[in-house]
């Protein structure tokens, strides 16, 4: 059994989640801090319908996922904190795929586009106003968006 379909079974996903892997890193920066916030949710909203636009493109017209299971996808990251050793696990599995992707080109657009809306995501909310220069960010989530970049290979 390959890593994807063990992954699949584990943490009880369907074979069509495989194409909604890339908000995973989104939502691992959403709950970086622990607690996700309105602004963040837009972001990956925004994100995801950027994705769905995509696989429509990628397909020819016709959508791998509906956008009710894209919807009850993210409820369930959104709906309380996913563990974090799931969404390293899935996170690994969004990175190896797009890495071993025929179209690098294609990859390489999708992982730079990852990691913009994740420092969009990063950045969408201050704990406390007015924070000092280096505060904008929290230190979990710069450590999160650091790993990231590191995973996709920037």
């Amino acid at each position: 059994m390959n890593q994807v379909s063990q992954f699949l079974r584990q943490y009880h996903l369907e074979e069509q989640h495989v194409y909604l892997l890339e908000l995973i890193p989104l939502i691992k920066m959403i709950w970086a801090d622990g607690q996700k916030q309105p602004a963040e949710v837009s972001i990956l909203k925004r994100f995801t319908m950027n994705h769905l636009a995509t696989l429509a493109a990628r397909n020819e017209g016709v959508m791998p996922v509906t956008v009710e299971t894209t919807n009850l996808f993210m409820d369930r990251f959104l709906g309380s904190e996913p563990s974090k050793t799931m969404l390293d696990d899935l996170n690994r599995l969004c990175v190896n795929r797009l890495r071993n992707h025929s179209d690098l080109e294609f990859s390489r657009g999708r992982a730079q586009e990852i990691i913009d809306f994740c420092i969009d995501i990063a950045a969408a909310c201050a704990a406390d106003y007015p924070y000092e220069f280096n505060e904008r960010i929290v230190e979990q989530e710069k450590t999160t968006l650091k790993n990231l970049i590191k995973e996709f290979g920037f």
